[in-house]
């Protein structure tokens, strides 16, 4: 059933390419993205004209989208209508962007159905969250809507480097619902992954445990499988790439042509070593949880916006304010992001968005283990999750190979000792004998940034200063 309204759209460009499913390398790879994302076809034409549109053309149609969001959500969304009594605006008044108000997560927690659609059913809504950099999990809903168009944008990029849907492809992704449900529930989301890496010639792992012992394993793989791109963690490709270069191997992994990596901060050591390792281009994607993607970068390096999906303004402190085009069933509108970004004053030519300077991201680091493996900074994030109901927010330090402590900052009076207890015993379980955790209650402070380093490991940190032989994320 297709939305009460759907975001401003345009018609087909007639230089705007192929449909989606021509586009794909091979028939499963069609068939799995028409199964999973309802509305790939919609946005994908749309999304392939814009990339030869004029910038002005680009910055109207943005300000058309916000507008039909904004006079969607004034009548539909709780928050939204509150907001319109007090301001005094009314649909089809012109949307002015910094008049509307800026959302935090806080905002969210306080009341999360007051930014729910009421004529979009919960069914048609998939529950999410994110802990983001500042160890404060936010917890909302998306629709498909949403997630295509994001989706459809990703691949407008890939589409630019040359590579398509059913092309094999490596991914090292983070397998968050591990820590979710049991045996059963597990059993039926590895048999479904399983008929989803199939259908899209994709061999996968879990960016959690991929630094481990079992890398040369792994590596020996992925080179056996011949990926054309590689997709992950950046910690994760990182330590691939690390493998590659300590051991010696020439050649890198043949057939690569791309590598894309996501969810942390790509730093120039990592990219070099990279380069090194695969002999191709490697591609930054920045975004979140909640907006899908934010910025690409192009074949010329430049990381462009994505502004036909997302508005993207910079504060006065130089944070990152995101407002999502095509969030009508939850909108995400002038939402703090807590990355700092800086723009590019000038627009390179080749394509009409904006590009951005600089992005100082979410970090999230490799923990080194004693017996020579690692533990991805996610892990341990989602060993804390399931007890956010008194943990405001929580910092985890690893300053010894052998010694971690984790400050758990109490929502209410206290963190009971039982819920101590148990992160404590989840994190020794994820590091092995001979490791000290320490669990305690305490004030978690900010970094002179003012954002919250989470996750932060002194070892890793100290390893690539010294340019260790084994992988150390940055």
């Amino acid at each position: 059933m297709r939305e009460p309204i759907i975001p401003a759209s345009i018609p087909d460009h007639p230089t705007g390419g192929e449909p989606y499913g021509r586009f794909c390398a091979t028939v499963r790879a069609r068939i799995r993205d028409r199964l999973a994302h309802p509305w790939l076809d919609f946005w994908w034409r749309q999304c392939l004209a814009v990339d030869r549109m004029p910038r002005e053309s680009l910055l109207d149609l943005r300000q058309a989208r916000l507008q039909a969001l904004v006079d969607f959500a004034v009548v539909q969304v709780p928050y939204y209508r509150a907001w319109a009594r007090e301001a005094g605006f009314r649909p089809g008044d012109r949307v002015r962007l910094e008049s509307l108000p800026r959302v935090t997560r806080d905002d969210i927690r306080r009341d999360m159905e007051a930014f729910q659609s009421q004529v979009h059913p919960r069914s048609a809504m998939r529950p999410a969250k994110t802990s983001g950099s500042s160890a404060e999990p936010l917890r909302f809903r998306v629709h498909p809507l949403r997630l295509d168009h994001s989706y459809a944008a990703f691949w407008r990029n890939l589409h630019r480097h040359g590579i398509r849907p059913g092309e094999r492809k490596v991914h090292i992704w983070g397998r968050s619902w591990i820590f979710q449900g049991g045996a059963l529930a597990h059993l039926r989301r590895r048999a479904r992954n399983t008929v989803r890496d199939a259908l899209a010639s994709t061999l996968s792992f879990d960016a959690y445990t991929f630094a481990g012992r079992d890398l040369p394993r792994d590596a020996a793989r992925i080179r056996r499988f011949r990926p054309a791109w590689i997709h992950g963690y950046v910690s994760a490709v990182y330590a691939l790439a690390r493998h590659v270069v300590d051991s010696g191997s020439t050649g890198g992994i043949p057939g690569l042509r791309l590598v894309v990596t996501e969810s942390e901060k790509l730093y120039p050591f990592q990219r070099r070593a990279m380069e090194q390792a695969f002999g191709c281009p490697v591609v930054e994607h920045y975004g979140s949880v909640g907006f899908g993607n934010i910025a690409q970068q192009d074949p010329a390096g430049h990381l462009r916006v994505c502004e036909d999906v997302v508005w993207l303004e910079r504060s006065d402190s130089g944070e990152a304010i995101v407002t999502s085009l095509s969030s009508f069933a939850f909108p995400f509108i002038r939402f703090a992001l807590g990355d700092l970004i800086d723009f590019r004053p000038e627009i390179p030519p080749g394509l009409p968005y904006a590009v951005l300077r600089e992005v100082t991201g979410r970090t999230l680091d490799l923990m080194p283990r004693p017996d020579g493996g690692h533990v991805h900074g996610v892990a341990v994030a989602h060993a804390i999750d399931p007890h956010m109901a008194v943990v405001r927010r929580y910092q985890v330090r690893q300053s010894a190979v052998d010694r971690i402590t984790v400050v758990l900052e109490p929502l209410a009076d206290q963190v009971p000792d039982a819920v101590c207890a148990t992160i404590r015993t989840a994190i020794e379980g994820l590091f092995g004998p001979g490791v000290t955790v320490d669990v305690r209650p305490g004030r978690v402070t900010p970094a002179e940034s003012g954002k919250f380093h989470w996750i932060r490991s002194e070892v890793a940190r100290r390893n690539e200063a010294g340019a260790p032989s084994t992988p150390a994320a940055g």
